[in-house]
């Protein structure tokens, strides 16, 4: 999905939210104080949520956790320094949370902070785990490296697999020009390589309406097979398109994969795709193709914001429990 920036604030007049993935907060759900605020934040209750955070924090119970789960909530939302203050806050309590440090580091290369601190970071990171430091250092490299890549082009390769990403539809349910610029590349590559197996993932998100829903009907009405093509129904976000992606992949493997998106999306798109694809430990090569010959460089520049939060997440590296599970096996 492209990128669009949501207010803090309680989304109420739309129904089915809580079933989008990806979920927020679920490192909390056995927490009795915390699982219903975990509830609120998955009903997208963003800003009741953090009220009442607030309200645990000051009164002091479990506060550690109900600020490491207001720092993910900040962080999601790019509110960059607001999370630096509450993981700084934990770090007062406890200089040695891994959690804390984990998700302050991520902010302060996010807001390309003073090159000291991050080094100072880093350093305790490594006297942490090392393991986390290393595939911290890893991910950093990836993006820093691919950032800027437009031309994936699969032109020559025999693709047998295509992956969309979603973009959110008008009010009325009709596909937006982003949206059907990115089909009409689909069915460019789709009519070249006829058995290809084409996957579509983007949840209702900002109205009532599923993306891939309307997706399909576009591509079956312009000839697509439509016993070819998949619909995925969950997804919040780019995050959510990986998590659809891989489910689907580690089911029926595929071996050379196409990544379709607009041109400034594609770079995040298809580094998180190939981080998600290395994390379940698939061997699948992945190319990208766009529509468009130029970017926005203002868009760029957006996304160049939300690589941190969406590589780091699907690297295992921006959640309490999936920092746990690295842990675990770094023993």
């Amino acid at each position: 999905m492209g990128y669009q920036q949501t207010p803090i604030h309680d989304v109420t007049h739309l129904k089915n939210r809580a079933y989008l993935i990806p979920k927020i907060g679920l490192s909390y759900t056995n927490i009795d104080e915390l699982k219903p605020i975990v509830k609120l934040v998955n009903s997208w209750h963003f800003e009741t949520a953090l009220n009442k955070l607030d309200s645990i924090i000051w009164e002091d119970k479990v506060s550690v956790d109900a600020m490491l789960l207001k720092g993910e909530v900040l962080a999601l939302f790019e509110e960059n320094q607001r999370a630096i203050s509450i993981y700084e806050d934990v770090l007062r309590i406890d200089i040695d949370n891994i959690y804390a440090n984990v998700g302050r580091l991520i902010q302060f290369n996010r807001i390309k902070a003073d090159q000291n601190d991050i080094n100072d970071s880093f350093s305790k990171l490594n006297n942490l785990s090392p393991k986390v430091h290393d595939k911290f250092i890893q991910t950093i490299d990836f993006m820093n490296k691919y950032r800027n890549s437009f031309d994936m082009t699969c032109l020559e390769e025999e693709i047998d697999t295509i992956c969309v990403c979603g973009y959110f539809l008008n009010e009325n349910g009709s596909l937006p020009d982003k949206l059907t610029e990115r089909l009409d590349k689909v069915i460019e590559v789709a009519r070249r390589e006829k058995s290809a197996q084409v996957l579509l993932s983007g949840g209702a998100v900002q109205n009532q309406y599923s993306e891939a829903e309307a997706m399909k009907r576009y591509l079956v009405k312009a000839g697509i097979v439509a016993s070819n093509i998949h619909t995925f129904n969950q997804a919040r976000d780019t995050v959510g398109n990986i998590i659809e992606f891989i489910d689907y992949f580690e089911k029926f493997p595929a071996h050379k994969v196409c990544m379709v998106t607009s041109k400034d999306h594609l770079p995040r798109a298809w580094m998180a795709l190939v981080i998600g694809i290395k994390e379940a430990d698939l061997a699948i090569k992945v190319y990208g193709e766009s529509p468009e010959s130029n970017v926005n460089q203002q868009m760029i520049d957006k996304e160049h914001a939300l690589n941190y939060q969406t590589l780091f997440r699907v690297a295992g590296l921006f959640e309490k429990k999936d920092i746990d599970k690295l842990l675990s096996i770094s023993k």
